[in-house]
């Protein structure tokens, strides 16, 4: 109910501010422009490697198959197949790193309200860091996730560190591979 009332407050805000930065209540009537080549194919890449994940993730694994897919959209994203290939093993790299420094807070076992202020401090420095080292960044993303994945729905720490892994690998093998045909396929047709 909170989460379903905060995305509607979101979605009444942002509109308002659209609609009186526009200075006007009435629709835009400009065309949108045409979607290019180069879109249809990251919108292909970006769709066909967060299937293939969120598949094989659930086939594998079962429990959170959304971080496969996650991983393999990271793996994806970037212009070229270098900048993806780099965001695949930073992905990879500071999810192994973050699962630790997950490791040793959950061993912790933080009562709830200290489990969000560092929740809060792990977002601060995951924003810091997300637009100029994804590495960096997933340190912080990591435990923040794992955290908040267990103060919703307390299971075996072992549980949820080892699915973090596995869904992570299986994530980045699946948009590496994506990545590498698509530059493959992109290369053929040109």
């Amino acid at each position: 109910l909170v989460g379903g009332a905060s995305v509607a407050w979101s979605l009444v805000v942002t509109t308002a501010f659209v609609l009186i930065r526009r200075g006007s209540w009435a629709r835009p009537r400009r065309a949108r422009p045409p979607i290019g080549s180069v879109a249809w194919e990251m919108t292909a890449t970006v769709g066909a490697a967060a299937l293939l994940a969120g598949v094989i993730g659930a086939l594998l694994v079962g429990t959170h198959w959304y971080w496969a897919m996650v991983g393999a959209v990271a793996a994806v994203g970037g212009a070229h197949v270098t900048a993806r290939l780099i965001r695949g093993v930073q992905r990879l790299v500071g999810t192994l790193l973050g699962v630790l420094i997950a490791a040793g807070l959950l061993v912790l076992h933080l009562p709830p309200w200290l489990v969000i202020v560092v929740a809060v401090v792990l977002q601060a420095g995951a924003e810091l860091f997300v637009g100029r080292n994804y590495g960096i960044a997933m340190l912080f993303i990591t435990p923040l996730a794992l955290l908040m994945v267990s103060l919703a729905s307390p299971v075996a720490p072992e549980m949820l560190l080892r699915d973090r892994v596995i869904e992570t690998l299986i994530g980045v093998a699946v948009g590496t591979v994506v990545a590498i045909v698509s530059a493959g396929l992109r290369r053929r047709s040109a």
